[in-house]
């Protein structure tokens, strides 16, 4: 029981990282973004670094790669999580300098609950059935509020 609990708090603190790294993201492709005069190149140099980070981590640590046999067994969609990486880190270069981090990252977090709690709700995209429960549709509602009001002048 003790070391489910220690992997899930590496896990927590990872995600609580991510979101730094995320924030952190944002403040640094915009400053790219200013520097070329161009969100999409911006957006481009930095889905590159992304991309030559995860080459080397896959040959590093020997992860299976594409190959006759798995290549047949990919769905098409799956395909489509770096299409909407791309979009992602696209709208915030675009957005960030209008928007900045405080806005933009309550709006992201709005749209991941949002989001998050129907694909728990109906088990979607391989996510365990959770249903949503008044608890957690008040908590929803609750960020769409914050949200409203960060986006307050």
């Amino acid at each position: 029981m003790k070391n489910t609990s220690v992997t899930n708090s590496i896990y927590i603190l990872l995600a609580i990282l991510a979101g730094v790294a995320l924030t952190t993201q944002i403040g640094i492709n915009s400053q790219l973004r200013l520097s070329l005069n161009s969100f999409l190149s911006a957006s481009l140099i930095s889905l590159a670094v992304a991309t030559i980070v995860l080459i080397i981590a896959v040959v590093a640590t020997n992860q299976p790669f594409l190959n006759a046999t798995n290549i047949g067994q990919i769905a098409w969609y799956e395909y489509l999580g770096g299409f909407l990486g791309a979009f992602y880190v696209t709208v915030v270069i675009a957005a960030a300098q209008k928007l900045g981090a405080t806005k933009i990252a309550v709006l992201i977090i709005a749209g991941q609950l949002v989001s998050a709690l129907i694909y728990d709700n109906f088990g979607l995209l391989g996510f365990q059935l959770n249903p949503a429960n008044l608890t957690r549709i008040i908590g929803a509602v609750l960020l769409i509020i914050g949200a409203y009001l960060v986006n307050l002048k």
